[in-house]
């Protein structure tokens, strides 16, 4: 299982003025028992935070909305060729539409699959 995670919330300014809800989205993914984040910082540079459900719960109190996504990541998920913190979901995912390059653009596509 894939849970995405979207927030309203951001410290990059180019988000805060081309995105209108959602700023930022991340992926959560299931190893061994063990939940990681991937938390897109910059091109080249992502995160890999292990988190639990308390985590999750707390993220919710911030404003964070999940979606869970039964399928698993992709196989040719990689990390590093992911430019954006929605190109990286979309390659997690294996979607590939071009025309989704916003949280709040993947958020409506995927609440409405």
């Amino acid at each position: 299982m894939v849970i995405i995670g979207f927030s309203t919330t951001t410290s990059l300014l180019i988000p805060n003025i081309l995105c209108s809800h959602f700023k930022h989205c991340a992926v959560i993914t299931q190893k061994h028992n063990k939940m990681f984040l991937y938390q897109f910082v910059r091109y080249k540079h992502t995160d890999i935070i292990e988190i639990n459900d308390s985590g999750i719960n707390k993220l919710a109190k911030y404003g964070w909305v999940f979606i869970y996504i039964p399928k698993n990541i992709s196989s040719d998920f990689n990390l590093r060729n992911a430019i954006t913190c929605v190109d990286m979901v979309k390659r997690a995912i294996g979607l590939k539409r071009l025309s989704i390059q916003t949280p709040d653009k993947l958020y409506h596509y995927l609440i409405g699959i």
